[in-house]
């Protein structure tokens, strides 16, 4: 990257949005076409708020370099954001098709098909990932959701509690079991 890039990832590191939108822009000016600052760029704008500038960053982008990973998956999670879920998916089962036995989109793919309903397909892809990567929190925690949101509440709370086992400061299981509103922590876990 150009320093100019590396010093704008820097300050979105800091939290110095506006002195990384201004380093971004700056490079766009003289390159147009440079992928990394539009993704940053549109990193910045997620974070602001303004998710329409960064799927219109990111598409473009993705129009200049339609092999570009990380670009790709930041559009997705864009439309996500944006309660585009069928866009988010289709962009999902792109990176899916690029690399099947990437983990990873694995992943991906199941967390927006979930949000689409289609939780079979999400459970199934959270069963596959799980066999490579036994006891991932992250994905113990994710499977989890879309058990409870299946009416499988037991089920869910093994998920979480597995996620747990594995992780015991994986915060994000602790609140999922909180969130059931049923749930009542023993003294360890307390």
């Amino acid at each position: 990257l150009p320093r100019a890039l590396v010093a704008a990832s820097d300050l979105i590191s800091q939290g110095k949005l506006i002195k990384a939108e201004d380093i971004c822009r700056q490079v766009l000016k003289k390159a147009p076409r440079h992928i990394e600052a539009m993704r940053l760029l549109a990193d910045i704008g997620a974070r602001l708020g303004s998710l329409d500038d960064a799927e219109f960053l990111l598409e473009s982008a993705l129009e200049f370099s339609p092999h570009n990973t990380q670009v790709r998956i930041d559009y997705s999670q864009v439309l996500r954001k944006r309660q585009k879920f069928q866009a988010a998916l289709a962009q999902a089962e792109i990176l899916l098709e690029s690399d099947p036995k990437n983990l990873q989109f694995q992943s991906i793919v199941a967390i927006e098909s979930m949000q689409t309903g289609g939780y079979k397909k999400a459970l199934a892809l959270f069963d596959s990932i799980l066999a490579k990567l036994p006891n991932d929190p992250v994905t113990l925690t994710s499977k989890g959701h879309a058990l409870k949101t299946c009416g499988r509440q037991q089920d869910a709370i093994d998920a979480y509690r597995a996620a747990l086992t594995s992780r015991p400061q994986h915060c994000e299981a602790y609140y999922s079991l909180a969130n059931l509103k049923t749930y009542s922590f023993n003294d360890g876990e307390i």
